[in-house]
């Protein structure tokens, strides 16, 4: 569970009690934390990926995917054993009640002539590690790739029109994917 993470008074055991309901080829579960939910327990949808706070992933299944991948840090390193389970044919499913408060960036709301865009704000470090690190998953999945870049694309005009702070992450940026394509992975040593 992340440090920005908290499960709603009596949420967890309703969370927990679904579990002997599931299939054998699930290899996890994940709460919504960002949208409406449903009223009642127990309800799931098939996702292709989430967040690792308030997940909960079968041990078995997750030893043979491999584990959670040691060159990632922070940013990716859960999308990426997602996508290599859901290769293997196994499962996720997102409870589709509410029961966790969690807090991604710190949004900001953004208006620019005509437009209004929302932009999450994460600090130059991380901008550092969503480059890199997205980057290496396009690599490992080259099918995400289109989607990927879009992504970053558009992560990146928000940084540039939106976000304080925007030379220093930039500069991280660039680090990021410099140090993408010289395969310097794991945690960044950020002066």
């Amino acid at each position: 569970m992340d440090q920005d993470s908290r499960f709603l008074p009596n949420s967890f055991q309703n969370y927990i009690s679904c579990l002997d309901k599931l299939d054998s080829n699930v290899y996890g579960i994940c709460p919504i934390y960002d949208e409406n939910d449903n009223i009642e327990n127990c309800i799931f949808k098939p996702v292709e990926k989430c967040i690792t706070s308030g997940n909960i992933i079968q041990v078995k299944i997750a030893i043979v995917c491999g584990g959670f991948d040691e060159n990632l840090f922070i940013d990716e390193v859960d999308h990426e054993f997602c996508y290599r389970c859901n290769r293997k044919g196994y499962t996720l499913l997102k409870y589709q009640k509410r029961i966790l408060l969690h807090n991604i960036g710190n949004i900001l709301h953004v208006n620019l002539f005509c437009f209004h865009f929302t932009t999450l704000n994460e600090n130059y470090r991380r901008q550092y590690y969503i480059y890199r690190n997205k980057l290496y998953v396009c690599h490992k999945f080259p099918e995400l790739k289109m989607r990927e870049y879009k992504f970053l694309l558009i992560w990146l005009a928000k940084i540039i029109l939106g976000e304080p702070d925007k030379i220093r992450k930039l500069y991280y940026i660039y680090q990021g994917i410099r140090d993408y394509f010289l395969h310097k992975l794991g945690k960044y040593s950020i002066r």
